[in-house]
């Protein structure tokens, strides 16, 4: 099989730059422009496989040869891992609907009032015409200045609250690099970061996002703010390919990951 990666990977590299950076980088670009041109035919061969490709293109690159790629598909280990920057999550208001605005209760939102002058009958006391009102019996509305509209009592204008959930980043990554794989192995499933934010970027080239989801939750109390936490390590997985356009390799690991969301 894997020689028949190898020609296919040799004839798909024709269509990339000599200059690519990383695995990563050679991924994104597979994606974007061979992937989605021929989804069919690559869901078909399987997650297992695009890795393969993916990396052989690489080697073939960087080096001329696929030694480099075979090398890094007999290392391949496969991680599961999220970390929260602190932000969190907004909801839109329900009252206003997100607008942050809602109707005047004073004007009923047609942006007038009775004129105070004359009480809305358009005379003053000495029976003339109301001065205040030109007669008309009503006047801009002081409540929201002839907008109609003010600012929503419930979101005081913003549209949205603040809940007490974390954004957090779930990413499905593969690697071959000695430092990243233990670092996932020894903090698998723990209480523990197994690394920063700051060094996961660091070490960016040695892995692939194979995806990449942003989600919310009440996150426990031990986790901490950029810091990367690994729910799942695994040697061997049955990688799943997304039904969509874009090219999202993953596998299910859903109930480890409630243990850290619960």
């Amino acid at each position: 099989m894997n020689d028949k990666l190898k020609r296919l990977s040799k004839n798909v590299s024709e269509l990339f730059s000599n200059k690519v950076r990383s695995p990563q980088q050679v991924f994104d670009i597979f994606n974007s422009q061979i992937y989605k041109s021929q989804q069919a035919y690559f869901n078909a061969l399987g997650g297992d496989s695009i890795i393969k490709i993916v990396l052989y293109i690489f080697s073939l690159k960087k080096t001329g040869d696929f030694k480099m790629g075979d090398d890094m598909i007999n290392k391949l280990s496969f991680a599961s891992v999220f970390y929260t920057t602190g932000y969190y999550t907004n909801i839109e208001c329900d009252f206003c609907e997100g607008r942050g605005i809602e109707g005047c209760g004073r004007c009923d939102s047609n942006g007038y009032e009775d004129c105070d002058g004359c009480g809305g009958d358009g005379e003053g006391i000495d029976g003339n015409t109301c001065r205040r009102c030109s007669g008309n019996g009503t006047e801009t509305c002081s409540e929201c200045n002839g907008a109609g509209e003010v600012e929503c009592s419930e979101c005081y204008g913003n549209g949205e609250f603040e809940t007490d959930e974390l954004t957090y980043i779930h990413h499905y990554i593969c690697t071959w690099d000695n430092e990243v794989k233990t670092q996932f192995k020894l903090n698998e499933k723990t209480n523990e970061p197994a690394m920063s934010e700051y060094d996961f970027d660091r070490l960016g080239d040695e892995y692939i996002v194979l995806m990449s989801t942003e989600n919310n939750s009440e996150l426990r109390n031990f986790v901490e703010i950029n810091q990367v936490y690994c729910i799942s390590y695994l040697n061997e997985i049955n990688l799943i390919v997304s039904d969509s356009s874009s090219l999202n390799i993953y596998w299910s690991d859903y109930e480890d990951f409630l243990s850290y969301k619960l």
